[in-house]
């Protein structure tokens, strides 16, 4: 049972996993190397790696939304956090962009965009593109979690784009990968109480 202060987005993580687990992952693991079986354990990764990339783009829009808020109740978008305005953008418009208002508000508009429509997964350029604009710290992600996230998104790449031929040499083994995304939800909650301490009153 996870502590309080983890979200409620990162408790459906974790609810979803486990869901994911029972439907696919319900045969013994001895028989893991049958092909159906197989098909069910790459079904698995997938599905969960939607759900992580799901979760982290709902708590990033959360804090974004915190943000957007507070800066407007202290008077307009240039009292956005500092570190917001290193979301990378394209150059700005010399005549009117060193405007701090008009510099948030497309800074702002672009971190939507990006969270809506090109954002590519969970690999470390794309938590790392949606969380540091936040104020959340390469110590508070930590290397260990990323890593495993870069190597969780490569497995899912392996699956998701490709036949079953091109990727006959994967024999998976099913409680190795319930054992994976398990430890994976756990350094995730880890994080996730981090965001929910620096960020008192955030709902997601």
């Amino acid at each position: 049972m996870w502590e309080a202060m983890n979200s409620q987005a990162f408790g459906e993580l974790d609810r979803r996993r486990k869901e994911l687990a029972t439907c696919f992952l319900n045969f013994p693991n001895a028989d893991s190397q049958l092909v159906q079986n197989q098909d069910k354990i790459k079904a698995f990764i997938i599905l969960v790696h939607s759900e992580l990339e799901s979760y982290f783009e709902g708590v990033a829009a959360g804090i974004k939304s915190k943000f957007k808020q507070e800066a407007t109740m202290r008077g307009g978008l240039e009292n956005l956090p500092v570190a917001f305005f290193l979301f990378p953008t394209k150059a700005p418009e010399i005549t009117s962009e060193y405007d701090w208002t008009r510099r948030g508000s497309k800074v702002l508009k672009e971190f939507e965009t990006y969270l809506a429509k090109r954002n590519n997964g969970i690999k470390e350029k794309d938590v790392l593109t949606m969380l540091l604009p936040l104020g959340i710290s390469h110590q508070d992600i930590g290397i260990t979690l990323l890593n495993t996230l870069n190597d969780y998104g490569e497995k899912r790449c392996s699956f998701a784009h490709t036949g079953r031929s091109a990727h006959a040499r994967w024999i998976l083994d099913r409680d190795n990968e319930d054992l994976m995304s398990s430890q994976l939800i756990s350094m995730i909650g880890s994080l996730d109480q981090k965001i929910m301490s620096q960020h008192i009153g955030l709902v997601v």
